[in-house]
């Protein structure tokens, strides 16, 4: 957490001097609109790295679901073939009354 907050502040301190630099241009040399550029170009990437952060978590849940829904498929199948057992079982066994009392 505390390396994910210096991280933070980092890009923070980034993004503030960045602002400084652009808005001490000087006059000639910065069109009215170039600080304004600066700033939407500095926010949309700051949106992209927002974006592909959500998109690594997204995936991540996705795989964590994937990987649940495969462990009841499994389980699934596994309970198939336990009752599929238990019924071949019950049919055997009533077939084997069934011959002991054609015997009697």
């Amino acid at each position: 957490e505390s390396q994910a907050e210096v991280l933070r502040l980092q890009k923070q301190k980034e993004e503030l001097c960045a602002q400084i630099r652009d808005l001490s241009l000087p006059v000639d040399l910065a069109s009215d609109s170039l600080p304004d550029l600066k700033k939407q170009q500095r926010l949309l990437e700051a949106e992209v790295s927002e974006k592909r952060e959500e998109i690594c978590t997204l995936s991540a849940k996705i795989q964590k679901q994937q990987q649940v829904h495969m462990r009841f498929e499994m389980e699934m199948e596994r309970m198939k073939q336990m009752h599929q057992k238990e019924l071949e079982d019950k049919e055997e066994e009533l077939e084997d009354v069934h011959k002991s009392s054609q015997r009697r």
